[in-house]
C-alpha cells in the first residue's frame, strides 16, 4: 500500500508490515507524524522542508531504534530474530538520524549507507 501525505511525502508499505501512524497537528497544520513499526518493511520518500525545525517532521519508532526524518529517501525493515528484533536502515538520498533504544546513541546515516540496529 502507498500512503501519500499532504506535504507530498510518500510511504510505501509492504504487505507484511505491522505499523501504526500518529499525526500531531497544531494550529490546523500538520506538525509531526510518528509511525510505530513493529514488523515489516517501509520505503519512504519524505519531502524536504526548508522551514527551521527543532525536531523531525516524521519519526519512525521500531523495537530497536527511533529514526528522525526531515527530507530524504530511505527504507527500513524490522525483523524478529531469536532473542529480539533488528531494524535495517538503508538511506538512498539525504540523511536520517537514528537513536538506538539499546544505548541511546545517535547516528547520522548518509546516502548510500545501510546499518543494522539490534
Amino acid at each position: 500500500m502507498d500512503l501519500a501525505l499532504g506535504d507530498g511525502s510518500i510511504l510505501m508499505l509492504r504487505e507484511d508490515v505491522d505499523a501504526r501512524m500518529h499525526v500531531f497537528c497544531q494550529d490546523k497544520s500538520l506538525d509531526r507524524t510518528a509511525i510505530d513499526v513493529m514488523r515489516g518493511a517501509i520505503k519512504s520518500t519524505v519531502t524536504k522542508t526548508f522551514a527551521p525545525r527543532t525536531s523531525p517532521r516524521i519519526e519512525f519508532n521500531t523495537p530497536t531504534c527511533v529514526i528522525g526524518v526531515r527530507g530524504t529517501e530511505f527504507s527500513l525493515e524490522v525483523k524478529e530474530e531469536e532473542g529480539g528484533f533488528m531494524t535495517i536502515v538503508e538511506v538512498v538520498s539525504g540523511e536520517v538520524c537514528v537513536r538506538s533504544k539499546c544505548d541511546g546513541r545517535e547516528t547520522v546515516l548518509q546516502a548510500g549507507t545501510t546499518q543494522v540496529f539490534k
